[in-house]
């Protein structure tokens, strides 16, 4: 955890043939975004609050498709599969976020941003796909950053866009969002 930094434990370890996955990485956390005075506009600061959903270790049941007990994962009236695949690279998910002021974002067109790229355990580029939503908080310069879902893509997974979005800078998602500002998508 980096300094500073506050955490709330949120999800269950899962337990699967006698190996622990811990999922304390996506418990809650609080990071400060800062972006630096530039051509005369005053630095700004915000205390942002970092919540996961359980979309970025668990998958959906496909029609007909058997649901291992041991696999089942449930909250509420909801039940998911667990994915190794995914869990493994959630991992990675607090630091991206903690980042993201680095990386390109993209509008999806269904009110939300997602940010793509990552390198696997072999060193290679994958399409790891990370949908998020930015939200004011009643606390001044807070903002609260929910990872709705996050996972590699592949042919069973399409982003459903026929040309590439233009990309957005985080610190425009945070000023927008903080100041109640629209963040309007490109055409």
């Amino acid at each position: 955890m980096a300094p500073g930094d506050q955490t709330t434990r949120v999800f269950r370890n899962v337990t699967i043939e006698g190996r622990i996955y811990d999922l304390s990485h996506l418990d809650q956390f609080t990071f400060e975004f800062v972006v630096p005075e530039k051509d005369g506009r005053p630095r700004q600061a915000y205390g942002i609050d970092v919540l996961f959903s359980w979309h970025c270790f668990t998958r959906g049941i496909a029609e007909g498709e058997h649901l291992p007990e041991a696999l089942a994962y449930s909250r509420g009236r909801e039940t998911r599969l667990f994915d190794e695949r995914r869990y493994r690279f959630s991992r990675q998910l607090p630091s991206i976020i903690r980042g993201i002021g680095t990386r390109k974002c993209f509008h999806s067109g269904k009110g939300n941003f997602f940010t793509v790229e990552l390198t696997d355990e072999e060193g290679s580029r994958i399409d790891y796909t990370i949908f998020f939503k930015v939200s004011r908080t009643a606390k001044r310069g807070a903002l609260t950053l929910r990872v709705e879902s996050a996972y590699a893509r592949d042919n069973r997974v399409p982003l459903g866009r026929s040309r590439p979005p233009r990309p957005i800078r985080f610190s425009v998602i945070a000023y927008n969002t903080a100041t109640g500002k629209p963040i309007k998508e490109p055409k």
